[in-house]
């Protein structure tokens, strides 16, 4: 996975779909382990919105390739949005 990883970021990054189902693949599990361990409410929804935001923020995170910074990203995107929804909410 090592050099290939590393490879899918910036692909990604550059419109490659393949890159980014890659990425997803590879993550997906992960960060919703993090979130289901984080008691996120809606961690399923949360995932996929931090998938759309990594989506769209992706070319200025370029810099991010290692599989532990893809995740950290994520989670931490998913729980910001989490917390910015009970704001409004509340």
């Amino acid at each position: 996975m090592g050099e290939r990883w590393g490879s899918q970021v910036p692909a990604a990054a550059g419109g490659d779909m393949a890159a980014f189902a890659h990425i997803y693949d590879l993550t997906a599990t992960l960060v919703y382990a993090q979130l289901v361990a984080l008691h996120v409410d809606g961690a399923e929804a949360r995932l996929q919105e931090a998938y759309l935001q990594y989506w769209r923020q992706l070319p200025g995170l370029v810099q991010h390739r290692s599989l532990s910074s893809v995740v950290v990203w994520l989670v931490g995107a998913a729980t910001q949005t989490q917390r910015g929804l009970r704001s409004v909410d509340d």
